[in-house]
């Protein structure tokens, strides 16, 4: 009986230790921690962020005015006040920068430098900051359409860099590429990754 035993029980501790290892493989990573800074580590200098509008509304206003109202609206510290005296710490613009330039959106500093360095990781930008959407591909794009952008842009500014982890349902409003982002999957505001990211930085 005794002999029995023990290759029984080795049998189910092996067979146990087998199922736990494979459910660390197959198991996705958890939302909570798929969220990641933007490269160099910088963020905003505040939770209150002052903004300027400079897209000359038309087309372009009422999609900036909903990007930060989507940020606005998320369970983060995050509060977003339009300034125009100058005072501000992000703007948001448009131009064409030409097809030649891969991005739909961009965010530079108001010295025209595309991510500048700080101090080191959770430091502020050391500038003010413009979101801008290329007119030259967001022209033909529709009103959520540009808002997804300029949410995205906005979202680097706070201080997210790019992350996915898919399908549609469970993708990032932070995933790089309009074609999948919103052309595919229509997000247009942050999700529960990118809000986790925010508190988690914040």
């Amino acid at each position: 009986m005794t002999a029995l035993t023990k290759p029984l029980r080795r049998l189910l501790v092996a067979t146990l230790t087998l199922v736990a290892a494979l459910a660390v493989i197959v198991l996705p990573q958890s939302p909570a921690s798929a969220w990641a800074r933007i490269p160099g580590g910088c963020e905003s200098p505040t939770t209150a962020v002052k903004w300027s509008d400079q897209t000359g509304g038309g087309n372009y206003g009422s999609p900036a005015h909903a990007a930060i109202a989507s940020w606005e609206a998320t369970s983060t510290p995050l509060s977003f006040q339009l300034v125009g005296d100058g005072t501000h710490h992000l703007a948001v613009n448009k131009t064409n920068f030409g097809a030649d330039d891969e991005y739909a959106g961009i965010i530079y500093t108001s010295v025209g430098t595309r991510l500048p360095t700080c101090s080191g990781t959770g430091a502020p930008w050391p500038v003010k900051i413009t979101a801008f959407l290329n007119t030259a591909y967001t022209d033909g794009y529709p009103a959520q359409g540009k808002q997804s952008v300029y949410a995205h842009e906005i979202g680097h500014f706070l201080g997210l860099g790019h992350t996915g982890v898919g399908p549609c349902v469970s993708y990032p409003l932070m995933l790089s590429g309009y074609a999948t982002r919103y052309g595919s999957c229509g997000i247009y505001a942050p999700r529960s990754d990118d809000i986790n990211g925010i508190n988690g930085i914040y």
